[in-house]
Order: structure tokens, then sequence, then C-alpha cells
């Protein structure tokens, strides 16, 4: 299992914590000398550990995640290869539907982390949020021991307890917010970026149930990639579908459309999730994308020539998008009650 074996010296020089105690108080120098060589010597190896990790972990990662034009707007024949019938998009769960992937949140959320040498050999592949939790995980637990460690043997709280942290989880931290900030800027998966963003919440919660404030700072800076992302994403949603004309999709018929399916989808599965820890940014953006296509669903009814036609694609659409949410949500949310 990784990065477990450094924790048995930690744990035989908790034993002899008391020679510490004595060369604290009557050799200083010294202690500083025992002090700087464990910050020192730790420092390399979590950031040894945790590049190598990351970086094998990284290479599993679904080849064919989802793309810039992979919108809720496009036409699934838009986003076939050239030389090839098979769609852009497969080995992982559809753009919009959350399928089982919300068990990041809850069976999977402390589960053992990806071995990659085991994964790589059984050829598996995983999704945005999977290698997130996977690193973070890891991340946690291991920040965990080690600020704990550090508060016992070196016997500092407050302050002293986050600054010798820092000291020693300084560079892997950066290394972990470099990669972040790279891999967050490269995906187009929303309900990606939607779950990492839940995923931090859970783990900031378990944190601060700890008492553990050593990841505070670096969990917000995470969310402040995250969400701008998350926003940036549903906005080009929300442009396409904007942009989609009725007109120039060829032959429509009165059932639920694929738009319509996409969005009853995408809604439930962020209402769905974001009912443990609400949010306005999240909300807000939802809501203009709801507007989106609402608008579009009116202009697919208007070209149907006969009013009996179109009312008849209004509540199969309206229909569809309620059955979907309230199977997906709460029967009292406010999404599923707005088409009731």
């Amino acid at each position: 299992k990784p990065m477990t074996n450094y924790q048995i010296p930690q744990n035989t020089l908790l034993k002899f914590r008391i020679f510490n105690e004595f060369l604290m108080a009557n050799e200083r120098h010294v202690a500083k000398e025992v002090r700087d060589e464990y910050v020192d010597t730790m420092s390399k190896i979590y950031y040894s550990y945790f590049k190598g990790y990351s970086s094998r972990l990284t290479k599993l990662q679904y080849e064919e995640a989802a793309a810039r034009d992979d919108l809720m707007g496009v036409e699934d024949t838009a986003k076939k290869g050239f030389f090839s019938s098979k769609p852009h998009m497969k080995n992982r769960s559809t753009v919009f539907t959350l399928g089982n992937r919300g068990e990041v949140l809850t069976t999977e959320l402390e589960a053992p982390v990806i071995v990659p040498h085991a994964a790589a050999k059984n050829e598996t592949r995983y999704s945005f949020e999977c290698i997130f939790r996977s690193l973070h995980f890891a991340l946690m637990d291991n920040c965990c021991r080690e600020f704990l460690f550090i508060s016992d043997f070196f016997m500092v709280s407050g302050a002293g307890s986050q600054n010798l942290f820092e000291a020693i989880m300084g560079k892997t931290l950066t290394l972990f917010l470099k990669l972040m900030e790279d891999s967050v800027q490269d995906c187009y998966d929303s309900i990606g970026i939607f779950l990492s963003a839940h995923i931090v919440y859970r783990y900031q919660s378990i944190m601060t149930k700890r008492n553990i404030p050593a990841l505070d700072r670096y969990w917000d800076t995470i969310l402040n990639h995250l969400w701008p992302r998350f926003e940036y994403i549903v906005t080009m949603n929300i442009q396409s579908v904007r942009e989609c004309e009725p007109n120039k999709l060829g032959h429509i018929d009165n059932r639920p459309h694929y738009i319509t399916r996409r969005f009853a989808e995408f809604s439930a599965a962020i209402v769905g999730i974001s009912t443990t820890y609400p949010n306005d940014r999240v909300n807000r953006v939802l809501g203009q994308l709801q507007a989106e296509v609402e608008n579009f669903i009116l202009k697919m009814a208007a070209e149907f020539p006969h009013r009996k036609e179109q009312l008849i694609f209004l509540i199969n659409n309206y229909d569809m998008m309620l059955s979907v949410l309230v199977e997906r949500t709460t029967d009292d949310s406010k999404e599923s009650e707005m088409y009731r």
C-alpha cells in the first residue's frame, strides 16, 4: 500500500519523544538540527511520492474524455469522427448523465486509493473525478497523519503546527496546485468538475471533524479553480442551446427532443448532488441554462404548423423533464415543482 512504510519509523520516533523533549529543554540548537533534518527528509519523501503517483495516475484517465464540442446543443451526428461512424465519446459515462458516478461521493469517498500498476495491468481507466478523489484521498490521509505526528513529536500547536506542516508539505502542495490548475483547464466534463468540488466539500468536513486545519487554504484554492471552470463549461452549453436553430435540425416530431433529455439528465444530476451543499453560483447558472432550454422548446414547438401538434410537443417535453427530475431528485425540489 502506498506511503505506509514511513509510518513505522514515525511510530518508533514517538516512543522516544522524551529524548526530543530533553534536547528542546537543554540543547535547543541540536533540537533544531533534528527538526530541520526531519523537515528536509520528509519534504523530499512526500514530493517524490506524490510526483510519481500523480504522474502514473493521470495516465489512467479515459483517453476520450468530454471535448469542447460535447455540448448540449450539438447534434449527436456532429460529434462523430470523419472516418468513423462511432460517436466521439466512448468508454465513459455520457456527458450529461450521472449514472453511477455519484458513488464517488458515497461508497467510494473513502475507498482505498487507486494503485496505478494494478490498474494499468488490468487496463482499467478512470473518470476525472475518480482520479481527483484518489489523489486527494491520499493527500488528505497523509496530511492528517503528518500534522498529528509533528504536533505530538515536536510539541507544537496552532500557528506553530501549521508552519511546520507547510515547511514539510509546501513543495508537494505546490505540485498539486499546478497539476490541478492544468487538469481543470483542460477539462470539459462539467459533471466531473462538479463532483470534484463536492469531493472537496466532504474532505473538508472530514478534516474539520478531526480538528486538523492543515489543508484549509489548499481546499479553498482548489475550489477557486473548480467553480469558475464549471460555470465556464455550463455557459458554453447555454450558448450552444441559444445558437441552436430548429429549422436547421431537419425532420422533427412531437417526441421529447434530445436537448430536453440532456438538460433533464444534467439538471437532475446537479440538483441531486447539490442538496447536501447548496451553491448560489450553481443555482444561478443552472437557472440560465433552464431558461435557454425552455426558449428552445418554444422555438421548436413553433415549427409545427398546427396548434394541436405544438401542444403535444410541449406536453411531451415538459412531461419528460418532470419525470426525470422527480425520479432523480426530491419531490419538493424547486426544479421539479416548476414543471408540475
